[in-house]
């Protein structure tokens, strides 16, 4: 559950405490992945470079993503190269259809992570592999009751896909 009644610094501390370890080990992931341009030269510009980023995200992003680093005890840069990253390495799928009855359907697939290192022994991409841990599906509430629900990954305060029942579904993509 996300209680959006809390404050946004607080909303994912349950829940990111928990996952904590598997989100270090994802976002470690990420930063051997990145190592390997520039001598290592990349990652040593994220928390200088990428921390500050966090107070330009809007409201209440920029709050949200500063509680899950002090949740976390992982550095702010690196919870922010999390939360932006799905813009440089995402190539999800999403499909909407109608059966002859007019129910629809709503499937998508989270290929976040797609070419990013080959495990050989798993035969799939390395960081997909570290992402499984951190897929939750989370209830957002309101006042107790639900507002929407959607399936994320652990620490990512974005919305990848969503659902408001019978009302609405949404895919990022």
């Amino acid at each position: 559950v996300i209680n959006l009644d809390l404050p946004p610094a607080e909303r994912w501390t349950v829940l990111t405490k928990e996952k904590a370890p598997q989100i270090r080990d994802m976002i470690a992931e990420i930063k051997a992945f990145a190592g390997a341009f520039g001598n290592g030269s990349i990652i040593a510009a994220v928390d200088k470079y990428l921390a500050p980023l966090a107070d330009t995200l809007p409201y209440p992003f920029a709050d949200e993503v500063k509680g899950i680093a002090k949740a976390t005890n992982i550095p702010l840069g690196e919870v922010v190269l999390f939360n932006i990253f799905y813009e440089v390495f995402s190539f999800c799928t999403s499909i909407v259809a109608q059966d002859p009855t007019g129910k629809l359907f709503h499937a998508r697939n989270l290929d976040f992570g797609l070419f990013l290192g080959w495990d050989i022994k798993n035969e799939t991409w390395a960081l997909t592999e570290k992402l499984r841990p951190i897929v939750v599906n989370l209830d957002w509430q309101r006042g107790g009751k639900t507002v929407f629900k959607s399936v994320n990954f652990a620490g990512y305060v974005g919305l990848l896909t969503a659902i408001k029942p019978q009302t609405f579904t949404y895919t990022m993509n």
